[in-house]
């Protein structure tokens, strides 16, 4: 949770998964309410659904989600039809 205080990012650049290669952005703005994240997958192969674990870490649900599927119980965002590059925005 510490990972999301307001002014935090985490910045992940060419991974290797299963998929290939990926990029991950999160910046976190709590100051302002929201969590950001950007997700890019490079090359052919891709999932065909994305979760991605953003927690508050005041364990804040969020109130909006725009760019996936809020999951409360798992503080998550599921894109579903996953075209290889997403954006979230949470807002609480």
């Amino acid at each position: 949770r510490k990972w999301m205080e307001s002014g935090k990012d985490i910045h992940i650049r060419d991974a290797v998964c299963y998929f290939g290669h990926f990029s991950l952005d999160v910046r976190s703005k709590l100051d302002e309410g929201v969590i950001e994240a950007n997700v890019k997958f490079f090359g052919d192969r891709k999932p065909d659904c994305v979760e991605l674990r953003l927690p508050h870490p005041e364990k804040l649900q969020a109130c909006y989600a725009e760019g996936g599927r809020y999951e409360e119980k798992h503080e998550s965002v599921i894109i579903d039809d996953f075209t290889g590059e997403a954006t979230i925005l949470l807002k609480f």
